[in-house]
């Protein structure tokens, strides 16, 4: 029997972020290799075998016992790269449109989850940065599933919060940013673009590299409704009533320019910039990432 392909309507069917993010990875994995392996998680690299001139205090007997060769457990500072997730938990995220499967907030919270479990897959150190204004979660980048998990609690059970100015505390994430570390910042980005520039300026002097993912709702990028409708801020108190017909062309010159200087400005200072959609599976987001990892290791 042909498997199925898993879609965006799919995805939102499963309640478990974690569940979520393994169809992602292995769905990706799968078109990869072309060898998918239905019903199994994604391996992790944890162990290495054992070198000469390892201290045996540091071999782990019961994985040793597994594989039936001495492993000893990879340290956070032997990992192949640090990568870290910073997501925006604004309340703008928490929108969906009439036509949609899930959320910005759903949608981006599993891309971020998804990037996890890949890194790790891969070896690498992930981390990850809950941005808001009332409150900052930070896990430094670690290989360690212990630590995937406590990041994978973390992004069920954070809500959204109210307003916040994302690009200072980027500025500020980016100081402590190493050589070679990847830096992937999830966000719908309402935002000025050149609010961006200092913090990814910063970025590129640290010699790291960001990805820029936006996350939208396509009636955000085309005006879905037929008849007049009330927009209200989701951060605020303004109200606004628009006749689509007579809003529609201009709408979609100012969502245009919007992305175009988004971009823009991420290319200007050496980083990258991508749209994604929640209607569509954010595989190429992955993709992204992987392209930039082992150009980063090089």
């Amino acid at each position: 029997m042909e498997e199925q392909k898993l879609d965006i309507a799919g995805l939102a069917g499963l309640d478990r972020i974690e569940i979520r993010a393994g169809m992602l990875v292995e769905g990706f994995l799968a078109g990869i290799h072309r060898s998918p392996r239905k019903g199994n998680c994604p391996e992790f690299r944890e162990f290495r075998d054992y070198r000469a001139g390892d201290s045996i205090r540091d071999i782990d007997w019961r994985a040793s016992g597994r594989s039936d060769r001495l492993q000893l457990r990879i340290r956070d500072d032997e990992t192949d790269l640090k990568c870290r997730i910073v997501l925006d938990v604004s309340r703008s995220l928490d929108y969906k449109g009439k036509k949609a499967a899930m959320s910005k907030w759903e949608y981006a919270r599993t891309l971020a989850a998804a990037l996890i479990l890949l890194l790790q897959h891969q070896g690498d150190a992930a981390g990850l940065t809950l941005l808001g204004r009332r409150a900052e979660q930070e896990f430094p980048p670690s290989p360690r599933e212990s630590h995937r998990l406590r990041m994978f609690r973390a992004l069920d059970r954070t809500p959204v919060a109210d307003a916040f100015h994302l690009a200072p505390c980027l500025t500020r994430l980016a100081g402590e940013f190493g050589k070679g570390t990847l830096t992937v910042v999830i966000s719908d980005f309402y935002m000025a673009p050149e609010s961006l520039r200092d913090a990814l300026d910063a970025v590129a002097a640290a010699r790291s590299k960001a990805l820029l993912f936006q996350v939208l709702d396509d009636s955000e990028l085309e005006l879905e409704w037929d008849g007049p409708v009330l927009l209200t801020d989701p951060e605020g108190e303004a109200r606004l009533i628009v006749h689509p017909d007579e809003r529609r062309k201009g709408f979609r010159q100012a969502v245009e320019r919007h992305l175009a200087r988004l971009k823009a400005v991420a290319l200007e200072t050496g980083n990258e910039y991508a749209l994604f959609r929640t209607s569509e599976l954010p595989v190429e987001a992955l993709q992204r990432v992987m392209i930039r990892r082992k150009e980063l290791m090089r």
